[in-house]
């Protein structure tokens, strides 16, 4: 009995290193990904991909939308810029651990 106790101490201890490990790196990749986005914004649509390594075991999906902004009274008169919604998703591959971030972006068509 003992040496089952420990045997799930031993492997839940290594399961929340696992976790942490993911949840310190995931965030750091979707904000190098969103910068990359946020750079083509203005003709970006949805798409995926596979980090480099030493992150090869991490996967993004990105997902674009417009923001209708009609109806919205607080948006400055001379204001011609648009609003994208970005869904990004991490992946952990072998795992299968999920990191999202919604957030909302502006930019300017480019002329």
């Amino acid at each position: 009995i003992v040496l089952v106790s420990l045997f799930r101490v031993q492997s839940g201890s290594i399961d929340l290193t696992a976790a942490g490990r993911f949840h310190s790196t995931a965030p750091l990749l979707a904000q190098k990904q969103l910068s990359i986005i946020e750079n083509r914004l203005a003709d970006m649509e949805d798409s995926q991909g596979d980090f480099e390594a030493p992150f090869e075991n991490y996967a993004w999906e990105c997902r674009i939308s417009e923001v209708d902004l009609e109806g919205i009274d607080d948006l400055p008169e001379n204001d011609s810029g648009q609003i994208k919604k970005i869904s990004l998703e991490i992946k952990q591959k072998d795992t299968g651990r999920i990191y999202r971030i919604e957030t909302l972006r502006s930019y300017r068509e480019s002329s």
